[in-house]
C-alpha cells in the first residue's frame, strides 16, 4: 500500500387509427442478445459520458455559482509527496520525497503499488484530482498513466451508503438509465479486462469508513477483493485500520 501527500495547489407521436383492417406480415425478429464485447463498448460510452459531465462542471470558486469550467482549464499541479520505501529486504522504513507531476503517482517506479492512497487537507485538490484524471483517461491524453486503462471506474464514496456491492454502486451511479448491461454484464466485464483503474474519491465522507461491513469497498481497503486492479483511495486522513501500519505495508 503506497501512501501519497497532497498539498495545497490550486415524446412519442401516436399512430393514427384506421377503421379498416391491414394485413400484416409477421416478420422474424432481428433484435438479439448483446454479446459481452458489445455490452462493454455500452459500458464504456456510458462511462465517459457520466465523467464528462462531472468533469465539465468544476467549480474553483465555490460561492460563486454561475462560474462552471471543464477541469482541465482549472486544474493546477500542487505540491505533491510520495512516501518511498527502502529497497532493503524486509525493510518498512522510508521517507517522504517530492513528486514532480500528479501523474508521477501512478508512474514512480520507486511506488509501485496496486492500492494508493492519496491524503490532503479540504480543500487541497483531491476531487479535482480524480476528474483531471478521469479527463486525461476519457480524451486519450498521452501522458495519462490511464492511458491504457481498459476500464476507469471513478466513485465518490460519500454515495455509497448501505450500497454493499460495487457493481450495484457502477451500475446506480455510473450507468444509471441503460438497462442493456446489468450489474452482472459488468462484473463479467470487468473480469475479463487485463487493466482496470479504480478512483474511490472521499474516504473520509463515506457512510460507512472505519466499520467492518463486509461491503465491497470494505473489502477493496483491505485488499481481499480486486486484488488485481489498481485502486486509488483519496481521504483526509487513513482508514483506521491502516493507521497502525507503516506505508506500504
Amino acid at each position: 500500500m503506497d501512501w501519497i501527500r497532497q498539498q495545497a495547489g490550486n415524446t412519442s407521436r401516436q399512430p393514427t387509427r384506421s377503421n379498416q383492417s391491414t394485413p400484416v406480415r409477421a416478420e422474424p425478429s432481428t433484435q438479439q442478445a448483446l454479446t459481452l464485447e458489445e455490452k462493454k463498448a455500452i459500458l464504456l460510452t456510458e462511462l465517459k459520458s457520466t465523467y464528462k459531465e462531472r468533469y465539465n462542471v468544476v467549480q474553483p470558486i465555490p460561492y460563486i455559482k454561475d462560474k462552471l469550467y471543464c477541469v482541465d482549464k482549472v486544474f493546477v499541479e500542487g505540491s505533491i509527496e510520495g512516501f518511498i520505501e527502502r529497497r532493503i529486504p524486509f525493510s518498512t522504513e522510508g521517507s517522504w520525497k517530492r513528486l514532480t507531476s500528479y501523474n508521477h503517482i501512478f508512474t514512480d517506479p520507486r511506488i509501485e503499488s496496486v492500492r494508493r492512497i492519496i491524503v490532503g487537507e479540504p480543500g487541497y485538490g483531491k476531487t479535482t484530482l480524480t476528474l483531471q484524471l478521469a479527463y486525461d483517461w476519457c480524451n486519450g491524453v498521452k501522458e495519462s498513466p490511464f492511458l491504457d486503462a481498459d476500464v476507469l471506474i471513478l466513485l465518490r464514496l460519500r454515495q455509497l451508503g448501505n450500497v454493499q456491492s460495487i457493481y450495484r454502486a457502477i451500475k446506480m451511479f455510473l450507468l444509471p438509465n441503460e438497462p442493456r448491461v446489468k450489474q452482472s454484464d459488468i462484473r463479467a466485464i470487468l473480469e475479463g479486462c487485463h487493466r482496470v483503474k479504480v478512483l474511490l474519491d472521499g474516504y473520509d465522507e463515506y457512510p460507512e469508513r472505519d466499520k467492518t461491513t463486509g461491503s465491497d469497498v470494505d473489502q477493496i481497503v483491505r485488499l481481499e477483493k480486486f486484488r488485481k486492479f489498481e485502486v486509488t483511495l483519496t481521504t483526509r486522513y487513513l482508514p483506521k485500520d491502516l493507521t497502525s501500519r507503516k506505508p506500504n505495508e
